[in-house]
């Protein structure tokens, strides 16, 4: 088979051209939430990772050349027959950073999401800061650079994955995910650690050695951690490292241990976050699992009736409603995408030994409470 034609170089491929028309095309701002990642990416590029407090409102500070930037388009945004202009955008090619003329911004989600996600966006725009580059330069060269972090990550998943690589391959293609990849959202590297973390977890589930090297182990509960990091109801994905037989440890006190110590600190930052000030912006879904465990019936009771009024939303979401998910793609396209992915996911070849259905029940059952908690 030609190499291009192999699973992980096809999706680079893609992933790099669409990827970088996403980037190109989709105009300033109009991701979702992409002013507000665009504040935080740019605190954490100085340095500042923590919140930014003015008279008890919380936000950043920053050049008053972006927040002239992002305000110049919102009037676009859940509006998707308003166009955008070329002249509109490149206006902003001219103006200035003047990184020292700074203003202050509040708004409440500045620390809806930690500041590691934000690495890629932050270093792009630093490279934006050291070359005196005018301000438009830093929204793309943040995409930029986060669309290249996205790439690498799901890059090396489909590549240690034992199995499903092509499904892994449609799953990162959705246009949501090359949009969000595309933009300043730290979705984007949240998303491709998720994909690396499961072909890690694959590999150990799966691969015929039966004691790895430590340093897979160690590196496998590292992705786990820091995916937990990322957002609180992510932390649920621990569960999933049950299904790790004994033998890749060398022995099952070992895995008592090192799923012992991996649980202990996964719970840890569970518990610090919900802890964190009761902001639902800062628990990342902490609200929700606490509805799910203090009343489970209802909290499914309203979750059915949520999936009955949109459920048909979600279906068409999860492949692709873009912009500020105000615009919607062929329904043909979408149909056709979901079936391409069930049938991929049902005939795709396991080579060697593949899921067993307790394992895929487990799996899926994980899945849907992460889901839930999200949700």
């Amino acid at each position: 088979m030609p190499s291009w034609l192999k699973p992980g170089t096809a999706f680079l491929l893609l992933a790099l051209v669409f990827g970088l028309g996403f980037l190109a095309l989709l105009p300033p701002f109009q991701a979702p939430d992409e002013p507000f990642h665009l504040l935080r990416a740019y605190q954490v590029s100085t340095g500042e990772w923590g919140e930014t407090l003015e008279d008890g409102r919380r936000g950043a500070v920053v050049p008053g050349s972006a927040i002239d930037f992002f305000s110049a388009f919102q009037h676009v945004p859940l509006k998707p027959t308003v166009q955008v202009s070329k002249e509109e955008v490149l206006r902003f090619r001219e103006r200035p950073l003047e990184p020292k003329a700074t203003r202050f911004i509040g708004y409440a989600t500045a620390l809806a999401h930690p500041a590691w996600p934000y690495l890629p966006q932050a270093l792009g725009m630093s490279l934006a800061r050291a070359l005196e580059l005018p301000v438009f330069y830093l929204l793309y060269l943040g995409r930029l650079f986060n669309l290249l972090a996205w790439a690498a990550l799901v890059y090396a998943a489909i590549r240690r994955a034992p199995i499903l690589p092509w499904l892994l391959f449609l799953l990162a293609l959705t246009p949501i995910s090359l949009q969000q990849a595309a933009s300043l959202s730290p979705d984007a590297v949240t998303n491709g650690l998720a994909f690396l973390l499961f072909a890690g977890l694959l590999r150990l589930w799966l691969a015929p050695e039966e004691v790895p090297a430590p340093a897979t182990l160690v590196g496998t509960m590292a992705l786990g951690l820091l995916l937990t990091l990322s957002k609180f109801a992510y932390g649920l994905h621990a569960l999933l490292f049950i299904l790790i037989p004994w033998q890749r440890f060398g022995s099952r006190g070992r895995r008592l241990l090192g799923l012992a110590l991996f649980f202990g600190l996964n719970l840890a930052w569970m518990l610090h976050t919900l802890r964190s000030g009761g902001d639902p912006a800062r628990a990342g879904g902490g609200g929700r699992l606490l509805a799910l465990l203090q009343d489970p019936v209802h909290f499914f009771e309203v979750g059915l009736d949520t999936l009955r009024v949109y459920g048909l939303f979600y279906l068409e979401q999860f492949v692709g409603r873009l912009g500020h998910l105000d615009t919607n793609l062929p329904r043909a396209l979408i149909v056709y995408y979901w079936l391409l992915l069930l049938g991929v996911a049902l005939l795709e070849r396991e080579p060697g030994r593949g899921l067993k259905p307790a394992e895929k029940a487990w799996i899926a059952g994980v899945l849907l409470v992460e889901v839930a908690a999200i949700w």
